[in-house]
Formats: structure tokens, C-alpha cells, sequence
């Protein structure tokens, strides 16, 4: 008499766990949660884009002037170069928008390559 394996048996009683296994093949697996730490595009914007843009200077007074054609010229003079620097202080707030514009978007763009693609069934 020759003696019978026992594995038989054994496989046996696994058989009933292979729709199990397979079941827990489709399940979406645990993503890995990726926390990025925010950008503070702010910060790339350089100090001399910060600061105020100061004024032109005032003409002087009106006591110093004998000739109202010489304090007429010094008024259109301010006038002129007060125009510059509004045409510096708003070039210099155009440069800050596009600095942070292009932060944010380089951000989005990072955040959505790292963020885990989504598996249908946990297979695709």
C-alpha cells in the first residue's frame, strides 16, 4: 500500500479563496497621499518690484518765481515727469502680475504631474 499525498486535500480547502484573490485584484489600491508644501510666488518677485515708486518732485513755490511763464514750465515739467513715474510704477506692477502668473501656473502644472492617476478596478 503505497501512502497518499496530503496536499490534495489542502488545495482543496484553497480553492474556495481564488474568487477572493482575484476580487481583491480589482480593488482600487491605497494611494500614497503627496503633500506638496505651497509656493509662495511672492517671494520670487524682487524686493525693487515691491517698493513704492516715489514722485516727482514738486516745483518750488510760487514766492521764488518772478516770471509766470518760468513757474508755468516748471509745473508742466512736474507734470511730465509725474506721468513717467506712474508710466514706471505701473510697468514695474505689470512685471510683478507676470512673475506670479507664471509661479502659480508652474505650480499647477507640478501639482498635476505628482497627483496619483486615478485605476479603474485598480488595473488600468
Amino acid at each position: 500500500m503505497q501512502p497518499q499525498p496530503k496536499s490534495a486535500p489542502r488545495l482543496m480547502r484553497l480553492l474556495p479563496m481564488l474568487p477572493l484573490c482575484a476580487l481583491c485584484a480589482c480593488l482600487p489600491r491605497p494611494q500614497v497621499a503627496l503633500t506638496i508644501p505651497p509656493v509662495h510666488c511672492l517671494d520670487q518677485v524682487p524686493d525693487s518690484l515691491k517698493a513704492d515708486t516715489p514722485g516727482a518732485a514738486l516745483p518750488p513755490s510760487p514766492a521764488g518765481h518772478a516770471d509766470l511763464l518760468a513757474l508755468a514750465k516748471d509745473w508742466m515739467g512736474f507734470a511730465v515727469a509725474q506721468s513717467a513715474q506712474l508710466a514706471s510704477a505701473n510697468r514695474d506692477k505689470r512685471t510683478t502680475a507676470a512673475i506670479i502668473q507664471r509661479c502659480e501656473a508652474r505650480e499647477a502644472e507640478i501639482r498635476t504631474a505628482l497627483q496619483p492617476k486615478r485605476k479603474r478596478f485598480g488595473l488600468f
